[in-house]
């Protein structure tokens, strides 16, 4: 026979119709081969020149070089870095409003040698007792 204690402790998280969980958005990097130039405009990393690149996004926002490598580096969004942790129906975010998405495309004399995209990836998991964006059923959990 289960004492009321157990009895409680198993109807408590039923009633909270909460989460347990978190969520991370962290900066991530893919190196690509084929870039988006232009909306809809897709073109194979290697084949790209400079001044296709400079006729569909303009100028690059910096520009470095190493040895006879030249980098564009090409500024996207703003976005947020951190962590979210969720407890209950509560969520503690962490964020900072520190990440920014951009593309670095690297040449060799007038081609691309390569392409690499930054992002902010979102990754995390929650688990809860009751229908929802938790999950279904007595225990429902969601990755990412």
């Amino acid at each position: 026979m289960r004492t009321p204690g157990s009895l409680l402790a198993l109807l408590i998280p039923l009633l909270a119709c909460g989460c347990v969980g978190y969520a991370s958005y962290l900066p991530e990097e893919e190196t690509v081969e084929e870039l988006e130039i232009a909306k809809g405009l897709t073109v194979p990393t290697l084949e790209l020149t400079r001044d296709e690149l400079l006729a569909h996004k303009g100028p690059p926002s910096e520009k470095r070089s190493d040895g006879d490598t030249e980098v564009w580096v090409y500024q996207g969004r703003r976005d947020v870095e951190g962590v979210i942790l969720i407890a209950v129906v509560v969520p503690v975010p962490l964020l900072l409003p520190i990440g920014r998405e951009r593309i670095e495309v690297a040449f060799r004399g007038d081609k691309a040698v390569s392409a690499t995209v930054h992002t902010i990836g979102d990754h995390g998991a929650l688990c809860g007792m009751l229908p929802g964006p938790c999950g279904v059923g007595p225990i429902g959990c969601d990755t990412r």
